[in-house]
């Protein structure tokens, strides 16, 4: 049986794992930046106004986007379920406030966590150029 890569300990903590969840990382960037314009069109849309998303390039992009998006943010969000389980299980104690943020992953939180904590975590370990 498969499976996803990001769901085993030993490849998240991995510098592969680390290359590989630093693009999941960037993948969610542009859809953080457009969602404002797009509940401004959307409301806009909503009152009958003409939009920028009646055009079909717009649509393929913002479609693009969001599938980089859905993927990136699952895959993240495993990834880092997975990292804090693994500082959990060596003794160390990751905060009350990371397990609320991690909750909301697919909504930023596993982003947050990514950015404060695996990150920093894989400097220290030499993984990556500071």
């Amino acid at each position: 049986m498969w499976v996803e890569p990001w769901k085993r300990e030993g490849w998240v903590i991995s510098r592969a794992g680390l290359r590989y969840l630093w693009c999941a990382f960037w993948g969610q960037i542009p859809f953080f930046l457009a969602c404002p314009l797009l509940i401004y069109w959307g409301e806009h849309s909503y009152l009958g106004r003409a939009t920028p998303l009646e055009s079909f390039p717009i649509r393929v992009l913002f479609g693009l986007m969001g599938g980089a998006f859905a993927i990136s943010a699952f895959a993240l969000d495993d990834a880092m379920k997975v990292f804090r389980r693994n500082r959990e299980n060596s003794g160390e104690t990751p905060g009350r406030i990371w397990r609320i943020i991690l909750v909301f992953g697919i909504f930023g939180g596993s982003a947050a966590y990514f950015w404060f904590v695996y990150r920093t975590r894989m400097q220290e370990a030499g993984f990556l150029k500071r």
